[in-house]
């Protein structure tokens, strides 16, 4: 079975706590390393090497559309999966327009993960 490395970057701390423990609970995933702000994470994504980044849409220092346009110019990118706590379909349409690999409404999180990750 798959071991999966994911990091997460979201300014949401009790977001970020939640999706962390139910990641750490997952048969699936590896290793979890998380940032609160795309700032913080650049350096340490890049000697995590994960297989996946979830990325709030919305962040303080930079927007999820933009940190995910300079992730996808990393040699071997990983998979970029953008979150939103926003149900309205322009999020996700432009989430999908700028190369993400998946869109999770937040408060769906447990629900469509586990989803996203057997699809990208």
């Amino acid at each position: 079975m798959a071991s999966y490395k994911i990091y997460i970057i979201d300014d949401n701390v009790k977001f970020l706590d939640r999706a962390v423990n139910y990641l750490n609970a997952c048969s699936k995933i590896g290793s979890i390393g998380w940032s609160l702000s795309f700032q913080e994470s650049e350096e340490k994504i890049q000697e995590f090497n994960p297989d996946y980044i979830l990325i709030d849409f919305s962040m303080p220092d930079v927007s999820g559309i933009d940190a995910l346009k300079i992730i996808k110019n990393y040699p071997n990118p990983p998979k970029v999966i953008l979150l939103s706590i926003n149900e309205d379909t322009p999020y996700e349409e432009e989430a999908y327009k700028a190369g993400a690999d998946g869109f999770i409404i937040k408060k769906n999180f447990v629900r469509e993960v586990g989803k996203l990750l057997k699809e990208t």
